[in-house]
């Protein structure tokens, strides 16, 4: 009987612990996302883009997650333009041979001032979300938009 004893309490002790951590893991609670932040967003009133942070306090996430948000959008504005030019001359008459080659880049990103912070979400986990609007003066963004969870 002494011998069956700590091997019962340990079978039961096992059972235990299993049936509980099963029970922790089917009670999360999970936090589910606003549509806005898992859906691209784009119109003709400008560019969207969703910024995060998570820096453990809020308004410096926001701040952060702003402008995480106006870096997207610099990058879907830059524009880069390329170009050669190569013009090769040669008059056999008088035997001279002329060449001209000429090569320019030019990498512009246009600057992101007009912005416009639609939605922010802030999850279980301290994480800022922000929803951020970029367009020329006098566009609006449409209300499919502002509307969306």
């Amino acid at each position: 009987m002494k011998k069956f004893f700590p091997q019962f309490l340990f079978l039961v002790s096992l059972v235990f612990f299993v049936s509980f951590f099963e029970s922790c893991k089917s009670t999360k609670v999970e936090d589910p996302l606003p549509d806005w932040i898992t859906t691209e967003r784009a119109d003709e009133t400008g560019y969207y883009a969703v910024g995060s942070a998570n820096l453990g306090n809020y308004e410096k996430s926001y701040k952060l997650a702003v402008l995480n948000a106006k870096k997207a959008i610099s990058a879907m504005i830059k524009t880069e333009v390329h170009s050669s030019l190569d013009i090769k001359r040669s008059d056999s008459k008088k035997g001279e041979s002329v060449q001209i080659t000429k090569d320019a880049s030019v990498t512009s990103s246009e600057r992101v001032s007009k912005t416009t912070v639609l939605k922010t979400h802030q999850a279980k986990d301290g994480t800022v979300y922000v929803l951020v609007h970029s367009s020329d003066a006098g566009s609006t963004p449409s209300e499919s938009v502002l509307d969306a969870k």
